[in-house]
């Protein structure tokens, strides 16, 4: 389907009695890259008095069954934090032998586990006119959270206390955490 037509052959043609010229065509026809088609190579030999007689020869363009070719693989993504935001998807490009090409990107589906690390697979589909698809992926790792919380602001100082006195109430501190949230348990020794 993306050949060059072949050059129509020169054909002669001899007569009784005149000279004769021969007058090549191509019939029309109508592309079908998805389907294939045939063309017709017409051949018209006609003398001094109009007589005229034709030979013609038929052959098939073959329908697009190739699929798409990527024209580079995507490139390798480093594993990210737990906490990192996505990294874009590359935009790729491919080339068909017959027909313009549309590229799909996409995410699978995924399950977050922030403790244990989990992959993500970035997908490029790339589609021809004629529905011949190719695919490419790149899959990379979110890392778990092994990072442990930090407290917002260190406990007050407290000052000695009689022997008789009520203990102080016992501070309320935050903390926060690179990718979950944070309990905090107070306890005393």
């Amino acid at each position: 389907c993306d050949a060059s037509l072949p050059v129509q052959e020169i054909l002669t043609a001899s007569d009784d009695c005149s000279t004769v010229v021969i007058t090549p065509s191509v019939d029309t026809y109508n592309v079908d890259i998805c389907g294939g088609y045939d063309i017709t190579y017409r051949w018209r030999a006609t003398d001094n008095c109009g007589n005229t007689t034709e030979v013609t020869t038929v052959f098939s363009v073959l329908p697009d069954t190739q699929s798409p070719m990527f024209d580079s693989i995507p490139d390798a993504i480093l594993p990210i934090a737990c906490d990192a935001s996505l990294p874009v998807q590359e935009t790729l490009t491919a080339s068909d032998d017959c027909s313009t090409v549309v590229i799909t990107p996409s995410i699978d589906t995924y399950t977050i586990d922030i403790c244990g690390g989990y992959d993500i697979t970035y997908r490029w589909l790339a589609t021809d006119n004629c529905g011949n698809t190719s695919e490419v992926t790149t899959v990379f790792n979110v890392l778990p959270d092994t990072q442990s919380p930090m407290f917002d602001s260190i406990p007050d100082a407290i000052l000695p206390i009689a022997c008789d006195a009520t203990l102080p109430v016992q501070e309320i501190l935050t903390a926060s955490d690179d990718c979950s949230t944070v309990v905090i348990t107070p306890s005393v020794d």
